[in-house]
């Protein structure tokens, strides 16, 4: 399904609960869609928007569409993919990674609230975040970028950036946090 696209995803959970009735079972709904794009605020409006699309509101779109279906169960959960760049802003491997990072904190905060919104709301319903790695996948071949220069010129100047704090707290900062390790320096 396309997570960004709202009625796609109504359409496909009609699919899914006509297929599976859910009354008396145990549901379980597994938001895992992620794109790269949107390196940097200064980059394309288009490419960072669609990382905001496909990775926070589709996970927002998913559990709307599905809500129905968790609620009718016996136990229901919702199990969100976020990323260790919802932790902390990191520079991803192309560079810095904005739109990547901020739509994986939303994730993260979206999914730290259901907890509470469901405990209060609906004590049949769990939620849970995931947060990866480096997952070895194709999301960076398959990034909505048109334009492969300005990317290069982005990671570019942010392996630049970083090199000119060598030497600094600020550097050794980041080195003790393990942010540097996907660097080769």
């Amino acid at each position: 399904a396309d997570v960004s696209d709202e009625a796609h995803l109504a359409r496909f959970a009609d699919e899914v609960r006509a297929k599976h009735p859910v009354e008396g079972r145990n549901v379980l709904l597994f938001n895992n869609a992620g794109v790269a794009g949107g390196m940097s605020i200064f980059g394309e409006r288009a490419s960072f928007e669609r990382a905001f699309e496909v990775n926070w509101r589709g996970v927002y779109l998913s559990t709307r569409a599905f809500l129905p279906m968790l609620m009718k169960s016996q136990n229901g959960y919702v199990i969100n993919t976020s990323s260790v760049l919802g932790l902390w802003a990191a520079m991803g491997y192309f560079g810095i990674s904005t739109a990547y990072s901020a739509s994986k904190f939303a994730v993260r905060g979206f999914t730290e609230a259901l907890i509470t919104d469901f405990r209060l709301n609906a004590p049949h319903l769990r939620a849970a975040v995931v947060m990866p790695g480096h997952i070895g996948t194709e999301i960076i071949a398959n990034a909505a970028v048109n334009n492969v220069d300005d990317v290069r010129r982005q990671a570019a100047l942010g392996r630049a950036h970083v090199r000119s704090l060598e030497g600094t707290p600020e550097f050794r900062a980041l080195e003790r946090q393990g942010l540097l390790a996907q660097f080769d320096w």
